[in-house]
C-alpha cells in the first residue's frame, strides 16, 4: 500500500503529475506537470491582466473617491470566462492527477504483493 498512499499525496500536495513519477509513468507525470504549468502561468496572466487595468486606473482613484467604485465596476463587468475555465481546467487536471496516481499505485502495490507471495511459495 505504500505506493497507493505516497503517490495520490505527492500529485495532490506538491504538484499534480508527480505521483505519476513517484508511479516510473514518466511520460504521463511530465504531461501531467506541463499541463499544470500552463495553466497556472494562464491564470496569473489573467489575474496580472485585471490587476494592471486597476493599476493604470490609479490616478483617476486618486484624483476623485467616486472613481475606486468605476474601477471596480469595470473589474466586475469584465469577461472572467476564461479565468473560470483556466481554473476549472486546473482543478480538473488535479482531481485526475490524484485519482490515478492512486490506482496505479495500487496496481503497483497489488503486482509487487503478488510477486513476494509467489517467490515466497518458492522459497518453500
Amino acid at each position: 500500500m505504500r505506493k497507493a498512499l505516497i503517490s495520490p499525496v505527492l500529485s495532490g500536495l506538491i504538484l499534480p503529475g508527480v505521483g505519476q513519477l513517484y508511479n516510473r509513468q514518466i511520460a504521463k507525470g511530465c504531461l501531467l506537470i506541463g499541463i499544470t504549468t500552463v495553466l497556472f502561468i494562464a491564470l496569473f496572466m489573467l489575474v496580472a491582466t485585471d490587476f494592471y487595468s486597476v493599476i493604470n486606473s490609479m490616478d483617476t482613484i486618486q484624483s476623485s473617491p467616486e472613481a475606486v467604485n468605476e474601477v471596480l465596476a469595470k473589474v466586475r463587468n469584465r469577461d472572467h470566462t476564461y479565468l473560470w475555465a483556466a481554473s476549472s481546467i486546473l482543478f480538473a487536471v488535479w482531481a485526475i492527477s490524484v485519482v490515478d496516481a492512486f490506482r496505479n499505485g495500487r496496481a503497483i502495490d497489488q503486482a509487487d504483493q503478488a510477486q513476494d507471495s509467489s517467490s515466497q511459495v518458492k522459497t518453500s
